[in-house]
């Protein structure tokens, strides 16, 4: 499934059909087209014990989230306690204690929003080491689970930065439709998002969710 924004700023939703013609259909997911988002707005997603968790930032610049428990209608949270900047991109991830949800505030840093699964509040965390002046375009950020350091790959004005759990920075390499040509400095990283490619529909955003579509596993934005 691949939830998407359309011109008119309402959430999409598609579904891949695997039986009929191998093609990407519209999907009616529920009343999830009802709600409205930023003109800039990004999007994440993550699933957990209370469900599909869709992130946002709406139509007056604060970070949201749609829920679906099951096969219900979407629900709305509260707006969440963060002072995002307009159009950061959102990367969501889960561990077995709860869910997280990396942005760029307006403080050029990134941030972090996390709710335990037994928690009923969320709490903002900053992450002082990394920070990104220019425009994001694309980001991933992933948290060790025993020490707490944040790992993040940025993309901005072209370039990919990889920023580790110490807060150093290094050039990865230049990406230009969608091909990243790496740097000398970059030789060395076990990991530079290898087999990372943009896959284009005709709106603005996707995210993929691999537990529905095993096929996409290698989608990393």
């Amino acid at each position: 499934m691949v939830f998407s924004i359309t011109p008119e700023n309402k959430i999409i939703a598609f579904k891949y059909d695997y039986e009929e013609d191998d093609v990407w259909m519209d999907y009616n997911a529920g009343n999830v087209g009802t709600i409205s988002v930023h003109p800039q707005s990004g999007l994440s997603a993550a699933i957990n014990p209370d469900g599909l968790y869709l992130f946002f930032m709406n139509p007056s610049g604060g970070l949201q989230a749609a829920v679906r428990p099951g096969g219900e209608d979407w629900t709305l949270t509260n707006v969440f306690p963060a002072e995002a900047k307009i159009g950061t991109p959102l990367t969501a991830s889960v561990s077995n204690e709860g869910v997280s949800l990396f942005y760029f505030s307006v403080d050029d840093t990134l941030h972090y929003l996390y709710r335990g699964h037994e928690s009923g509040s969320w709490e903002d965390h900053r992450i002082d080491n990394i920070v990104v002046e220019t425009p994001v375009t694309r980001f991933r950020a992933s948290q060790d689970q025993e020490t707490g350091m944040v790992e993040a790959y940025v993309l901005t004005n072209e370039r990919l930065l990889r920023f580790s759990g110490t807060g150093e920075s290094v050039d990865v390499g230049s990406v230009e439709k969608g091909i990243l040509t790496k740097t000398n400095d970059a030789q060395n990283i076990r990991w530079i998002s290898r087999g990372c490619r943009p896959y284009y529909f005709r709106v603005r955003y996707i995210v993929v969710y691999h537990y529905f579509v095993p096929r996409f596993r290698g989608i990393c934005w």
